[in-house]
């Protein structure tokens, strides 16, 4: 492969990574109109006491569903450690290791290409 060809396809990295950034933050603007819009009609089925309303083709339906917090990953651990000792294991905190070795999987090694921007390692 020639430099040449290189030199192009760092260019295109960079205007890829470019492009990535700009349609990342318009979908996180999508994404924070349709919730408000969701939300507004949520709300009109609620006071109108309605389950669902028909506009053209759609349909909205207003329906329960299950919803679980997240717990971050200190919470998780300790949790599991009081399963583990209220169930009368011996080191749960060594069981939990390698319950976390074994849901990660097997570590191999891979080749990745890192490109950073020449300004940022002036700073």
């Amino acid at each position: 492969m020639a430099a040449i060809q290189v030199a192009s396809d760092m260019k295109e990295i960079k205007t890829i990574e470019g492009e990535i950034k700009r349609v990342m933050t318009i979908l996180k603007t999508l994404r924070s109109k349709k919730k408000e819009l969701e939300d507004r009609v949520l709300s009109f089925l609620e006071s109108t006491n309605h389950e669902a309303i028909k506009c053209d083709e759609l349909i909205a339906i207003n329906k329960q569903k299950k919803y679980r917090e997240r717990k971050k990953r200190e919470e998780k651990d300790k949790d599991i450690l009081e399963v583990l000792y209220q169930a009368g294991v011996q080191h749960p905190e060594d069981i939990l290791c390698e319950i976390k070795d074994t849901i990660r999987g097997r570590e191999r090694k891979v080749c990745t290409l890192k490109v950073i921007n020449e300004s940022n390692l002036i700073k």
